[in-house]
């Protein structure tokens, strides 16, 4: 089932990234300029990706929100509420499917 391999990539790479950011944080700290520029020259397409999954996780808090009103609504029969959650649910995927195609290209 490709949609869950696609999240699974994204989430290790978010996670990575995530990593990747603490080293910093971390570094900056002790002041170790020359475990800084390590970092940033061993992980710099990671960092680059940032903004990227900044945005991913916004929409998916958005769409997780969208579900959950679905899910609470009263107006909307059982079937109109599968058909929505499975529209959001597909635009996560293709969001998370776009940024693993342009994550692979930055991460080479």
């Amino acid at each position: 089932q490709p949609t869950f391999v696609d999240k699974q990539t994204y989430f290790d790479i978010r996670d990575e990234v995530k990593i990747a950011e603490n080293l910093i944080e971390y570094h900056k700290e002790e002041g170790n300029k020359e475990a800084l520029k390590n970092i940033r020259k061993d992980r710099g397409s990671l960092l680059r990706l940032r903004p990227m999954i900044k945005g991913i996780e916004s929409q998916r808090r958005k769409i997780r929100q969208q579900i959950k009103f679905i899910e609470d609504s009263k107006r909307l029969t059982e079937d109109q509420k599968k058909d929505k959650i499975k529209k959001l649910l597909d635009r996560e995927s293709l969001i998370i499917q776009r940024f693993i195609k342009r994550a692979d290209r930055i991460l080479g």
